[in-house]
C-alpha cells in the first residue's frame, strides 16, 4: 500500500513538474512574439507618411509666395497671386481653382480682387464658407490688408478689422474649425522674421493676439494647412527648417517636428492646402519646386517606444521563470528524498 502511494505521488509530481515546464516555455515565447510584435507595428507606423508627386496636364505658370486654401464646399483648393522668379518683383493678381478629381487647373479672373501679391497667406474659415486673406509684399511694401474669397460667386471683399497683426509677408494661417478662427504664425517685416501667433474671427471682423508656449523657430516663407481628419496644422518648410515638416496639436496647443528630409526638397515660398474629401495635403510650386504638386498623407507619429512597458514585462517572465525553476528545483529535492528506502 505505502508503495502505491508513494508510486501515484511520484506520478503527480511528475504531472507537475511537465506543466510548470511547459507554463515557462510558453512565458517566454509569448514574450519574444509580443517584442517583434511590438517593434513590428511600431516600425511601420514610422515609416507610414509618404508624398506623392502629381502630374496635372495644365497648371498656373510657375510662381513663388503665392497662397492656397481648400474649399470645401466647393470641393476645390483656391490659388492667388505668386511671383514669377525669386526677388523678380514681378507679382500675379490671378485666382486659380485645383478639382482634385480630375486633376486640373482653373483660372477663375474675378473682379474685383486684391492688388498683386506674393507671401501673403489664405486659409478657408468653414463657418463662414470664405477663404481669407491677410498680408503680403505688393511690390511697394507689407500688406495688413484682410479680403474674403467666395467662391460660389466668385467674389474678393475687403475686410476692416480694427486691430490686425503687423505688415507682414511669408506667413502662413489654418482655419481651426473647433475654436471657428483662423490662425497666424510667423513670417517676415521685410529685416526680421517673425514668431508671434493671432487668431482671426470672421463674425466678429477682429484679430486676437496669441501667445502658444511652444512653435517653429521664427521664419518667414513656411507653408501651412489644417488636417482635419488628424486635428494638426501642418507646416512645411520656410527660410529656416526648409525641408522640415511641422505639426500643430490646436487643442494641446504644441507644435511637433514630424519630418526632415524625406519629402519635397529644402523651399520656401511654397503652399499649401487640405483636400477633406482625399485625406491629403496638397503642395504647389516654392523656390526650388517650379511647377511640382505633391500630396501628402498625414499619419500621426508614433509614441515614444514603450521601454518602461518591455522592461516590465520581461522582468515579470525572468521572475516567472525563475519561480518555475526553483519551484523544478523543490520539486526534484522532494521526490529524491521521498524516492530514498
Amino acid at each position: 500500500m505505502r508503495g502505491e502511494r508513494a508510486t501515484r505521488r511520484r506520478g503527480r509530481d511528475a504531472v507537475a513538474l511537465r506543466t510548470m515546464r511547459i507554463l515557462a516555455s510558453f512565458a517566454a515565447v509569448s514574450l519574444v512574439i509580443a517584442s517583434f510584435a511590438l517593434l513590428a507595428s511600431y516600425g511601420a507606423l514610422a515609416q507610414a507618411s509618404a508624398w506623392t508627386q502629381m502630374s496635372p496636364a495644365t497648371a498656373p505658370s510657375p510662381r513663388l509666395g503665392h497662397a492656397m486654401a481648400y474649399d470645401s464646399e466647393s470641393d476645390r483648393v483656391v490659388l492667388f497671386g505668386g511671383e514669377t522668379a525669386p526677388l523678380s518683383n514681378v507679382l500675379n493678381d490671378e485666382t486659380w481653382a485645383y478639382d482634385l478629381n480630375s486633376n486640373t487647373w482653373e483660372n477663375r479672373n474675378p473682379s474685383p480682387r486684391p492688388s498683386a501679391r506674393v507671401q501673403h497667406a489664405m486659409a478657408y474659415d468653414a463657418d463662414s464658407d470664405r477663404i481669407i486673406l491677410f498680408g503680403g509684399w505688393t511690390g511697394t511694401g507689407q500688406s495688413t490688408e484682410t479680403w474674403a474669397y467666395d467662391f460660389d460667386s466668385n467674389t474678393w471683399t475687403r475686410r476692416n478689422p480694427s486691430e490686425s497683426p503687423l505688415p507682414r509677408g511669408g506667413h502662413f494661417m489654418a482655419y481651426d474649425a473647433a475654436s471657428d478662427r483662423i490662425v497666424l504664425f510667423g513670417g517676415g517685416d521685410g529685416t526680421t522674421d517673425l514668431g508671434d501667433t493671432w487668431a482671426y474671427d470672421y463674425d466678429g471682423d477682429r484679430w486676437i493676439r496669441m501667445d502658444p508656449e511652444t512653435s517653429p523657430s521664427p521664419r518667414h516663407g513656411a507653408a501651412m494647412a489644417y488636417d482635419a481628419d488628424a486635428d494638426r496644422a501642418v507646416c512645411m518648410g520656410g527660410t529656416d527648417g526648409g525641408d522640415e515638416t511641422w505639426i500643430y496639436d490646436v487643442d494641446g496647443d504644441v507644435w511637433t517636428l514630424v519630418d526632415k528630409g524625406s519629402g519635397p526638397s529644402s523651399r520656401f515660398g511654397a503652399r499649401v492646402a487640405y483636400d477633406t474629401e482625399s485625406g491629403l495635403i496638397l503642395l504647389f510650386g516654392g523656390s526650388s519646386g517650379g511647377d511640382e504638386t505633391w500630396s501628402h498623407r498625414f499619419i500621426s507619429p508614433p509614441p515614444p517606444f514603450p521601454w518602461p512597458l518591455v522592461a516590465a514585462a520581461v522582468g515579470v517572465a525572468v521572475a516567472a521563470a525563475v519561480a518555475a525553476l526553483l519551484l523544478v528545483r523543490r520539486r526534484r529535492r522532494k521526490i529524491g528524498e521521498q524516492s530514498r528506502p
